[in-house]
């Protein structure tokens, strides 16, 4: 069970989703926020027309997350967010979300929910959570 520092960490990591660092960039920003093993990495992503050339992220050899956000020209087509699960040299999928986002305007943003992934076996957890932005 999730104590209230825990719960304060991963509200300001959230919060971190919404901060714009980018001056005057007018590209969607895909930003995930994943959490495992009690460690928090932060993984910004941009617009790819290949999806097999986005790279997936290691989770202490447990886990991958593999964010995909595909589409050209400043319009996402569509993202896909892959979790893994790894045992020995085996790669297992374990979750795909896919999403369809509309026409996104210049300074809004999107949330796409906070996903919990569970393993096999020995119940470990990963969870994310995902904000699609657009600066103005």
């Amino acid at each position: 069970m999730r104590t209230a520092c825990n719960r304060r960490e991963l509200a300001l990591a959230i919060a971190w989703l919404f901060v714009d660092e980018t001056c005057g960039a007018a590209e969607p920003t895909l930003r995930c926020s994943i959490e495992h093993g009690g460690a928090r990495q932060l993984v910004e992503t941009r617009l790819t027309t290949d999806p097999y050339a986005a790279r997936a992220i290691n989770l202490d050899n447990r886990f991958r997350f593999k964010p995909v956000m595909v589409g050209k020209d400043g319009a996402v087509d569509y993202i896909k967010l892959y979790s893994y699960y790894i045992k020995g040299k085996q790669v297992m999928l374990l979750h795909e979300m896919k999403y369809f986002p509309p026409n996104l305007a210049a300074g809004s943003e999107i949330p796409l929910g906070t996903h919990y992934i569970y393993a096999p076996l020995y119940q470990r957890e990963m969870q994310y959570s995902c904000v699609l932005y657009r600066s103005k």
